[in-house]
């Protein structure tokens, strides 16, 4: 499926034979090397207690050499939502490997990720990301996977945020794929903002499953924040909630929620507030 943003931005790209060797000569040559280089600083940098630092200065640079290496060009509008010292829950689509290169280096704000079991098992990239401090969930084990979300939340304050893919995995198609509960239950624990981001256009440069790298135009759009809370009653809340499973049954988390209860604001329910990102990102990709 193609919105109508993608048909401006996907002009066809010829396979020439000129950029299929500048990317087999060029372009993974330096993926390696800045990989390896930059990676190796980082986990020197995250060993010696900066960890946050390695990862605002070297990660970002590592995407963006990345990304210019390979003759794309990054589009980024919103970033006046972006308030600098606070925290948010950010909430993106997915279509392409790219779109990790485009937030990392282009968001311009500390985040941590929440990154599957599989990625830390990639040389130097793998350890770089688990000295960083970014979540690595095993989706294979439910108690794994708690307890890191758990350690995530200790983390998201001072202005440091935390990255989902809310759809769970790569959109083949481009179509928005249904959104999973994390990022909103995160959200909701934390009374923190959601920030919507868009991506366009990654997956024709780089599609899903393959190496077929071409240069082109992407986009990001950066939406203004989505507040958790409303102004609706605590028994309101209660009421939208009665029939809403907690996946985080019994965790300690749920413990402290329970105790606060009548003193807590009222909360957007985890479906509405899927809805409301899900409308955002559906909009921007739509846009021409």
């Amino acid at each position: 499926m193609t919105y109508g943003s993608e048909q401006i931005l996907n002009r066809p790209t010829p396979k020439t034979g000129l950029y299929t060797a500048y990317k087999w000569v060029f372009v993974l040559p330096i993926l390696v090397l800045t990989t390896t280089i930059l990676g190796s600083f980082i986990i020197v940098l995250s060993f010696l207690g900066a960890p946050d630092y390695a990862s605002r200065v070297f990660g970002t640079l590592w995407a963006k050499i990345n990304t210019k290496a390979a003759l794309i060009g990054v589009q980024t509008t919103g970033k006046e939502h972006i308030k600098q010292g606070q925290s948010y829950v950010i909430v993106a689509n997915h279509q392409s490997l790219l779109d990790i290169y485009l937030l990392y280096g282009y968001l311009g704000i500390d985040v941590k990720w929440v990154m599957k079991q599989e990625l830390r098992a990639v040389p130097v990239l793998g350890l770089a990301c688990e000295m960083m401090g970014h979540v690595i969930v095993d989706r294979s084990n439910t108690a794994s996977a708690l307890a890191s979300m758990e350690r995530a939340r200790e983390r998201i304050k001072d202005g440091m945020s935390v990255i989902f893919f809310a759809e769970g995995t790569r959109s083949r198609s481009g179509e928005l794929k249904p959104f999973k509960k994390g990022a909103f239950r995160m959200a909701q624990e934390l009374n923190l903002p959601i920030l919507p981001v868009t991506i366009q256009n990654t997956r024709h440069i780089l599609p899903s499953d393959t190496i077929d790298l071409r240069p082109g135009i992407t986009r990001m759009i950066i939406g203004k924040p989505i507040s958790v809370e409303v102004t609706s009653t605590t028994a309101d809340y209660a009421k939208s909630h009665k029939n809403e499973p907690n996946l985080l049954e019994n965790s300690p988390t749920e413990s402290k929620a329970t105790e606060h209860a009548h003193d807590a604001p009222a909360l957007k329910s985890l479906s509405d507030l899927s809805t409301e990102v899900r409308e955002v990102i559906l909009s921007n990709l739509k846009q021409t």
